[in-house]
């Protein structure tokens, strides 16, 4: 079947298998790995070195490109058309169908610059619409009429498990800050009382296994970060990525909660909004606990920072 692009009463069904065939894209294109059912490069036939930090930078540049679409930074000419699509496969893993339909239409009437595209310029917002209903029925279906559905999921699949374990929701704004955690926003540089560095050697070296000048600088990094991103909230499972340039081995649930019960049993650290669960599609969602500093430490933040003598210095810490 060949349809015509000026047929503008085409058959509903004709319209999805337009659409979708129109709009795919290439896993390269995307910056995603391309491996064939054996788990092979289909480049050159050979299994490639696993690099996982580049593989963990190949999916936050996916996540970031979206983000940059969306909010209006990078928005290349005619590519409205992909990011519909793009979007709604990873809103698949999200939400569902009506509401990846809800979530695209809200990103649209939000966007804040219309010229990339002719469509959206020149007002054929009923069009555009269109074709984000037919689009999404189609991801639902079938993950958008890909070539090989199969593969297709799979490396969606593993961006998909990335930003669950950052925290990051491409149908949620306020977590697409999580994707640059290491460089987020800090709340102002404090030093340690000598009381202060006695009690993180009995309390957090054991839990971080690490030296008490690490231990420290680590979490003075974390109750920064706390600090800088007051209003967010902050999962468990964010925190290795929060502390990734510490090299601290901190990936275990156990270790996770235990150095978040020590800052909080040491009042330097104060939940200031539990777990929300809710049902949204067929799953139970829920959204992560938000954080304050504490009142033991709160002072530091409030008041101009004060050269300290303590023994882990000021002039050395990572985030310098």
């Amino acid at each position: 079947m060949t349809a015509s692009v000026t047929n503008r009463y085409m058959p509903a069904e004709d319209v999805i298998v337009y659409v979708t065939e129109r709009l795919r894209t290439s896993a390269s294109r995307l910056m995603l790995p391309v491996p064939d059912d054996r788990g092979r490069s289909t480049a050159d036939g050979e299994r490639p070195a696993v690099d996982v930090g580049e593989a963990r930078s190949r999916k936050k540049r996916l996540g970031q490109s979206l983000v940059d679409f969306w909010t209006g930074t990078d928005c290349p000419p005619d590519s409205l058309n992909k990011y519909i699509l793009l979007t709604a496969r990873m809103l698949r893993f999200e939400v569902s169908e009506a509401e990846a339909v809800g979530v695209l239409q809200n990103y649209m009437a939000e966007h804040p610059d219309l010229s990339f595209s002719d469509r959206l310029s020149s007002g054929q917002h009923a069009e555009v619409s269109r074709v984000i209903r037919s689009t999404v029925r189609a991801v639902f279906a079938d993950n958008g009429g890909q070539a090989d559905p199969e593969t297709s999921t799979r490396i969606l699949d593993k961006a998909h498990a990335f930003f669950r374990r950052i925290g990051f929701k491409l149908s949620d704004r306020t977590t697409w800050n999580r994707l640059n955690m290491t460089t987020g926003q800090l709340g102002p540089d404090f030093g340690w009382s000598e009381e202060e560095m006695e009690l993180i050697r009995r309390n957090l070296v054991p839990v971080l296994k690490a030296d008490l000048p690490l231990a420290a600088s680590a979490t003075r990094h974390f109750l920064r970060y706390v600090h800088g991103q007051q209003g967010t909230e902050i999962s468990r499972d964010n925190i290795p990525y929060i502390l990734k340039d510490y090299q601290l081995k901190i990936r275990k649930s156990k270790k996770k909660s235990a150095f978040l019960k020590q800052l909080i049993g040491l009042d330097w650290l104060v939940i200031s909004k539990h777990h929300q669960w809710f049902a949204r599609g067929s799953g139970r969602q829920g959204r992560a606990r938000q954080y304050e500093i504490g009142p033991a430490l709160v002072y530091k933040f409030d008041t101009p920072r004060q050269a300290s003598n303590n023994p882990e210095g000021n002039n050395n810490s990572r985030e310098d």
